[in-house]
């Protein structure tokens, strides 16, 4: 990919969009930190100083995203300009 992102998602087992994220990040050979709010206190702590209400939300680059959805956030995974900041 050459431009490398970091990429944290917030999520919980059973959260259909996050379940989505994380088939998309593995097949596309893109890392990413999962952070599972449920079974995590700490995690779920730094979700609510973000602002975060509901899963999937992802921090790209210290940039929230609230749910996923593979066509709008591919350029921030590959690395291009973050288009469109739903936060």
């Amino acid at each position: 990919m050459g431009f490398k992102r970091e990429i944290v998602l917030y999520t919980h087992k059973g959260c259909p969009g996050g379940d989505r994220a994380i088939s998309y990040f593995h097949q596309n050979g893109i890392s990413v930190q999962i952070k599972d709010i449920i079974n995590d206190p700490v995690a779920l702590n730094e979700f609510r100083e973000n602002g975060c209400f509901a899963t999937p939300v992802l921090m790209i680059d210290g940039r929230k995203f609230v749910g996923f959805n593979w066509r709008m956030h591919s350029s921030a995974f590959l690395g291009k300009r973050i288009s469109k900041d739903c936060s």
